[in-house]
């Protein structure tokens, strides 16, 4: 069952000391007793105040510093941080990756808000688009497709060595995208959806560090993609379920899932485009969290072999 909302904590920023107001000295003029008296009362009350307030900052303070704490990445989540980077630091290539805790709503990452050169949000947004006007009534995904020879594409995928005439629904395109990335269904339901919908719902999805043209992306935005895909912000409860379910034991199990422990359920987009290479999806279990690994001008053997040791330090880390 797919959780409905995360309680979102926010860290507030405490007006700790306010600065106090400037008086303004003025030259003394002869007093009668009487000014004197309420010029003595007046500084007493003074006083007071300032000792009463005096102390409730520090109070305050430690209340604040607190709830940082509890709110904010912790030094361990940075010990993470700092893993990865040394693991990663003498790869060729820019490496980043993104961590989203659906248990405890804390995120953190290394070039978390770095552009990367990928083509994983063409197929992400697409997906969304697919099950997003089905659920407007625009489009069937039950509707039977008839493969035709002139909207093969070779790049990747099974359904090109298939023979023309051979019967698909959009629904079975759509699974065919998120277990083999393939290019034909890609090209397909491209087609049928119409790029209009598609930017609809890229519009509606609230992107805004994404470039669909420029292939560019952030660990951080695609993080939050799947994140609201999770909590049903993106989909109904229904159409996440299917699109989760696509994206699990696909033929793509040699980065995020590798190292991890076989029972652990993994629901992930892969992409590989020339030296840049994208990982990203939900991983299940007690401690459910997003996550998102991505590197550009990278070797392939080495993001190969680096990819499920990121994921294996993230999976230890928040299952501790």
């Amino acid at each position: 069952m797919i959780k409905k909302k995360i309680d979102k904590k926010t860290d507030e920023q405490l007006d700790l000391l306010p600065n106090s107001p400037k008086v303004k000295r003025k030259k003394k003029k002869p007093e009668s007793k009487k000014s004197i008296v309420i010029l003595f009362l007046i500084t007493i009350l003074f006083s007071l105040a300032f000792f009463l307030f005096g102390k409730a900052p520090s109070f305050l303070e430690d209340a604040n510093i607190k709830e940082q704490k509890e709110v904010g990445n912790s030094s361990n989540s940075q010990g993470v941080v700092s893993e990865v980077a040394g693991l990663t630091k003498d790869l060729q290539g820019d490496y980043g990756f993104y961590v989203y805790s659906l248990a405890s709503g804390k995120a953190y990452g290394l070039n978390s808000k770095k552009e990367f050169k990928s083509d994983l949000f063409e197929k992400l947004a697409l997906m969304i688009a697919c099950f997003k006007q089905e659920e407007k009534g625009n489009l069937d995904l039950k509707t039977v497709y008839i493969l035709t020879d002139e909207e093969k594409k070779k790049d990747s995928g099974v359904i090109w060595a298939k023979p023309a005439g051979t019967h698909f629904t959009y629904l079975k395109l759509l699974k065919m995208i998120g277990q083999y990335s393939d290019s034909t269904a890609i090209n397909v339901l491209k087609k049928r959806v119409g790029e209009k919908a598609i930017e609809e719902t890229i519009e509606e999805l609230g992107v805004k560090e994404i470039d669909l043209k420029e292939k560019t992306i952030t660990p951080t935005e695609i993080g939050i993609l799947f994140r609201k895909i999770y909590t049903n912000e993106a989909l109904s409860e229904k159409s996440a379920k299917d699109f989760f379910t696509f994206l699990t034991e696909t033929a793509f199990e040699k980065k995020i899932p590798r190292l991890l422990p076989k029972e652990v359920k993994v629901s992930h987009l892969e992409s590989t485009e020339g030296n840049s290479f994208a990982d990203a999806g939900i991983v299940f279990g007690e401690n459910p969290f997003v996550i998102v690994i991505l590197v550009d001008k990278a070797k392939k053997e080495q993001a190969e072999e680096v990819f499920p040791q990121i994921a294996k330090i993230i999976w230890e880390f928040e299952n501790k």
